[in-house]
């Protein structure tokens, strides 16, 4: 079935690489979905498994729903650009290769965007943990309030800022692209929709199954630590010129994202010992937090969530004490 408008038509884009044990789930929830307007776009980016082979196979069997792409491996940034490129829909989403989604969710999603008439649609994410056999339902604004960066600035850093429990107007991508090259590319892209947006939905079940696996790009422990630093820059760029309110948040979002992935870091130690490189990190976030954010510690302490988490706060806005903490921490 043609949809009579591109508006009704839902582009969704697949990055790929080497996932070929988890593609044919993730696949299989898109062309089975209830909702009849999709366009699935594969984008292979260089696998070197048998990927491209499963793509090939849902491509002629789908041949009306399934686009296929791809070239060299170039990174999930990248890939997701070049599937950008090739949307035809009035609608964009996203879904990871090793991820799947319930069969109803592009059409409940759908419908509360042309219900409400709102720019971006969000609902709640199933995480599901195979190697403990359990799954948990995470929502989307984290208890927060429902709606627009500009009526709720605290959303910057309460929203789940991961691309694939959303549906997008297309207009909210005009201009905007992931980094590429990066990790943790999707904080400033889908913050940066997310600020344009002037009305927002949300569907209150888990429609997006994320299933965490110790080897997500997320959660490999490396150098590319550095990169958020990166992606963090871009995004208090982008807002230079917002509302205190929001300049405000985007401060908090700052702080946490920094001093959150640096405890990941030492309680991993064990995969990421190199103690060195984490207070280079550490070093460069003080940087970035005193140049960026200005009045970041008192914004900082004012959100803690407990007088635990408070006490942890002042400290991390102390830099020598902080630093000395992480040393003994890392040792």
């Amino acid at each position: 079935m043609r949809p009579e408008t591109q508006d009704e038509l839902i582009s969704v884009i697949v990055p790929i690489y080497n996932q070929s044990q988890r593609l044919d789930r993730c696949l299989s929830s898109l062309v089975g979905q209830s909702y009849p307007h999709m366009q699935i776009i594969a984008v292979d980016d260089g696998s070197t498994d048998g990927s491209a082979a499963v793509i090939a196979d849902y491509r002629r069997r789908y041949p009306d729903k399934v686009v296929a792409a791809g070239g060299p491996n170039r990174g999930i940034g990248h890939a997701r650009n070049q599937g950008l490129a090739l949307a035809a829909g009035g609608i964009i989403g996203f879904v990871d290769s090793d991820d799947y989604v319930e069969t109803d969710m592009y059409e409940a999603m759908y419908r509360v965007m042309k219900e409400q008439q709102a720019d971006m649609v969000v609902c709640d994410t199933e995480v599901i943990e195979p190697s403990a056999a359990s799954r948990k339902s995470v929502a989307a604004f984290k208890g927060g309030p429902v709606g627009t960066l500009e009526e709720y600035p605290q959303l910057a850093y309460m929203l789940n800022l991961g691309p694939c429990n959303k549906i997008y107007r297309r207009a909210l991508w005009d201009g905007i692209r992931f980094p590429e090259g990066l990790k943790y590319e999707d904080i400033g892209p889908v913050l940066k929709t997310f600020a344009r947006a002037r009305r927002v939905g949300y569907v209150t079940r888990p429609l997006y199954d994320y299933v965490y696996s110790d080897s997500s790009q997320t959660h490999t422990y490396d150098r590319s630590i550095l990169d958020l630093l990166t992606v963090l820059s871009d995004v208090c760029d982008y807002f230079t010129a917002a509302e205190p309110k929001v300049k405000d948040a985007i401060s908090e979002l700052c702080a946490s994202e920094l001093f959150g992935f640096t405890s990941v870091f030492y309680r991993h130690k064990d995969q990421f010992s190199d103690r060195a490189l984490l207070m280079s990190f550490v070093e460069e976030g003080y940087v970035l937090l005193d140049g960026r954010c200005p009045g970041w510690r008192a914004i900082y302490v004012s959100h803690a969530s407990s007088p635990a988490n408070r006490r942890l706060r002042v400290l991390q806005t102390h830099h020598a004490a902080y630093r000395l903490y992480l040393w003994l921490r890392m040792s």
